[in-house]
């Protein structure tokens, strides 16, 4: 009995003392701390009833209706639903359908199978799900109960403060491709078993990634050797001397195998020469290794859906295997997708015919959408409206503010890049960029404001405080000038390049590597003087093995 009074007394004072602190943070402290919880940026939770919020979904539906939601990261968010729901409306004269689209950005496979056990209290009739893209996440399972439970306590100054100063010490394990691979495995069978154990019909999707026209996303790293093999063989290739790109990015790889981007740019130089079997071996091959950070899907993850939904007997849809058949040479591309992982809006048609495809040849599937007695199947007037949308969205793209997206990755660290060398796949973005709108691009280096300030407008472009990313914008700009430079010298457009160059400059003024593209670009001119004048100009500032490569490959 007395040892329950000192507890209790114990347990009191304890209490009190907690209020007190708090009383004080609070009289102290100006502003409440704010815990972020932004579905764009990892270890982030949205639960599916704030996200459809807006959507007002009735738990029921009207009789005769048939529901079909779509799922996953941003290429499920970029679907434009109307096209899925016209397409099944018309088909046959039974079609009565509501689609739902609760796609949401940067969602990884576990996120998507959170969001599917919520769907399943809506009457679903079928469920595509487009999961692949986002496995770089490292913490890939929430305890929801403990998340609320969580956020209500951090309602208090003192535990936050608290739980701040604790989880900043915590080192998160980086997990191997294997590991992500079995994480990804074990998300996507959950997914299948979730959908049969409620008699859903349920479709998974391949999904394709650019591999042809944008570099694997991994940092130029490795010994002095490798960066001297890697830098002669790009000059090699934009030189056309391909015999020797490639002899030196066969030695480069003979010591370090797995170097993704010695392997793109052996698949890039296997292009040129018209080798195009050897090519999509090695592009391929690039995005499948360790060193590739995991930001959008690989061979091995969708051959990784095709053998899981074939041994469950699961409905696939292989956009990838698709979009191989109809790019040209096989090769996926610019042509097709406006970055990495997503493609344009008018490739949505292509994805709906697919879709649409799966229904037919499933019967079991089209009679519990449409009835046994719809008979009256109107495929060729499916594909006539679909080949409409493909022709009025031609290189269109389905998300707004992807240019400012653009800049916002080359203006902050977000994207594992910290400016001390030359991000490929980021130049590679802004070649595309140019593809498809090139005014945007050529404009860049007069729109630094407007840039700012339509990303401070977009709240979830920020995962840092306000102040913090004015000053890294401010600090990177000059790289962004830099970055642009860099794609129209690629381009061989001379004159963009220096203006850009010289503007990068004339903002830092110790800025080697603007100095050594300048040297590259008089080069490309046959101004032996403007070479060796800014060649200098880069040794007086850094002089390494890199500006060493270069006196060789210039012959100074």
């Amino acid at each position: 009995m007395k040892i329950s009074r000192k507890i209790f007394v114990f347990s009191l004072v304890i209490f009190f003392v907690f209020i007190a602190l708090e009383l004080i943070a609070r009289v102290k402290l100006e502003t409440i701390p704010i815990y972020e919880d932004s579905p764009q940026f990892k270890h982030s939770y949205l639960s599916f009833r704030n996200f459809v919020s807006s959507r007002s979904i009735p738990d029921t539906k009207m009789p005769g209706t048939k529901r079909v939601f779509i799922v996953g990261g941003s290429v499920a968010a970029g679907f434009p639903e109307q096209v899925l729901r016209t397409s099944l409306n018309i088909l046959t004269d039974c079609g009565k359908f509501e689609v739902f689209n609760l796609g949401q950005g940067a969602y990884d496979s576990y996120r998507v199978y959170v969001v599917m056990k919520n769907i399943i209290l809506k009457q679903p009739d079928l469920i595509i799900v487009f999961s692949g893209n986002n496995e770089y996440y490292d913490p890939v399972k929430i305890n929801i109960t403990a998340y609320y439970l969580n956020m209500f306590f951090r309602k208090s100054y003192i535990y936050s403060m608290l739980q701040d100063r604790f989880t900043k010490k915590i080192a998160l394990k980086r997990r191997s491709l294997q590991e992500r691979l079995s994480g990804y495995e074990k998300n996507i069978l959950n997914i299948i078993n979730l959908a049969k154990k409620n008699k859903i019909p349920i479709m998974i999707c391949t999904l394709p990634f650019n591999f042809k026209d944008i570099a694997p996303d991994c940092p130029r790293s490795g010994s002095d050797r490798f960066l001297e093999n890697f830098i002669k063989s790009k000059y090699y290739l934009e030189n056309n001397k391909i015999d020797l790109a490639i002899k030196n990015l066969t030695e480069l790889l003979n010591s370090d195998p797995d170097n993704a981007l010695g392997l793109y740019y052996l698949g890039f130089a296997y292009n040129r020469l018209g080798d195009y079997k050897k090519a999509k071996l090695y592009y391929l091959r690039a995005y499948d290794t360790p060193s590739n950070f995991w930001i959008s899907a690989r061979p091995s993850s969708n051959e990784l859906l095709r053998l899981i939904c074939k041994k469950h007997n699961t409905i696939l849809i292989d956009i990838e295997s698709k979009f191989m058949e109809i790019a040209e040479h096989g090769l996926v591309g610019k042509e097709l997708m406006f970055d990495y992982c997503h493609w344009y809006l008018s490739e949505y048609s292509i994805v709906t015919e697919l879709i649409i495809e799966a229904i037919l040849s499933n019967a079991s599937l089209f009679s519990a959408l449409y009835g046994l007695d719809c008979k009256d199947v109107r495929f060729d007037c499916v594909k006539e409206r679909l080949s409409d949308f493909r022709k009025q969205n031609n290189r269109r793209m389905p998300f707004e503010g992807h240019f400012s997206g653009i800049i916002y990755c080359l203006t902050t660290e977000s994207g594992g890049y910290n400016f001390t060398g030359v991000s490929d796949r980021i130049i590679d973005m802004l070649k595309i960029l140019y593809f498809i709108y090139p005014e945007k691009i050529e404009e860049i280096r007069f729109s630094r404001q407007n840039i700012r300030d339509y990303i401070l407008n977009q709240e979830h472009m920020l995962n840092k405080p306000e102040a913090d990313f004015l000053s890294d914008y401010k600090k990177n700009w000059p790289y962004v000038l830099y970055m642009v430079g860099e794609a129209f010298r690629q381009l061989n457009m001379t004159e963009q390049a220096l203006a850009y160059f010289n503007d990068a400059i004339e903002l830092k003024q110790d800025f080697y590597l603007a100095y050594l593209s300048k040297a590259l670009v008089c080069d490309f001119l046959g101004d032996k003087e403007g070479v060796c004048e800014n060649w200098e100009r880069a040794r007086d500032i850094n002089n390494s093995v890199e500006i060493e490569c270069y006196k060789e490959l210039f012959k100074l």
